[in-house]
């Protein structure tokens, strides 16, 4: 009896609840890191190259930068990498490592970008769209002015980070919302004997579920004349994180000014 208290005790502390969540995150990264890596030859021989490329790189390290036509097209550089298949373990990596980020430190931003998305889906895709088409276009007429140019690139890597806050963001709604239905459907408690919430566990099984099945989407190829339909549909979730999580900052913007 004293065992088991002290077992309950242990488990219902919320730093150590928070601590073997961290721990279990890590532990399925690990193993899910390496779904791609592939050796390429010997030991041996792998090391040799390495060594011939580090010593090309230094011997061209004075050179200038020289940047890829396309991406001075950024309209045209994001639909040519929505365009090319993704690699399934990087993808899962990323999307399981904003989730989980979004999840354990910004749970005010989840629950208030998941509020926008239900009141005002369609405000909330609007706000990504225009945030998106604002950056890039900006990108777009800077690049032709040297003196921009490091402008421009920091509106594209400004897209991009957003996107991979707006993946975390959507996962969780999704996950979230999945949770709820399930929990409806078969009116699961809100506590164990171990003092341990069903919520909180079912909450990482469902976000590490949409992130398995998110990255399986992912591999849907061309349908007709819509090419590569899965990570178009992998960047739709992530477009509705971000238009939440924009919707959701221009609502609490106007409270304070109202006030």
């Amino acid at each position: 009896m004293k065992t088991s208290l002290k077992i309950s005790r242990f488990c219902s502390h919320t730093m150590w609840r928070r601590f073997i969540q961290v721990a279990a995150l890590v532990a399925a990264l690990t193993i899910f890191s390496g779904i791609d890596c592939r050796v390429y030859g010997q030991p041996n021989e792998t090391l040799k190259t390495l060594v011939t490329e580090r010593l090309k790189w230094r011997q061209t390290d004075d050179a200038p930068i020289v940047l890829d036509n396309n991406l001075r097209r950024p309209f045209l550089f994001f639909r040519d990498a929505i365009n090319q298949p993704w690699k399934i373990g990087r993808l899962f990596f990323i999307i399981i490592i904003s989730a989980s980020l979004a999840k354990l430190f910004a749970v005010n931003l989840v629950a208030g970008a998941q509020e926008r998305c239900r009141k005002k889906f369609w405000a909330s895709l609007a706000c990504a769209f225009i945030y998106t088409t604002v950056l890039l276009s900006l990108a777009r007429i800077a690049f032709p002015i040297e003196a921009m140019v490091p402008m421009a690139l920091g509106c594209i890597a400004l897209v991009q980070i957003s996107y991979i806050i707006g993946i975390g963001l959507g996962v969780n709604i999704f996950a979230n919302t999945i949770r709820d239905l399930i929990s409806n459907r078969f009116g699961l408690k809100e506590k164990t004997a171990m003092g341990i919430s069903p919520s909180g566990w079912s909450g990482w099984i469902a976000l590490v579920a949409t992130s398995i099945i998110l990255t399986a989407v992912s591999i849907i190829p061309e349908i007709g004349r819509l090419p590569r339909l899965g990570n178009r549909l992998v960047v739709l979730v992530a477009i509705i994180g971000l238009g939440s999580l924009i919707s959701d900052m221009r609502t609490k913007s106007r409270h304070r000014e109202s006030e």
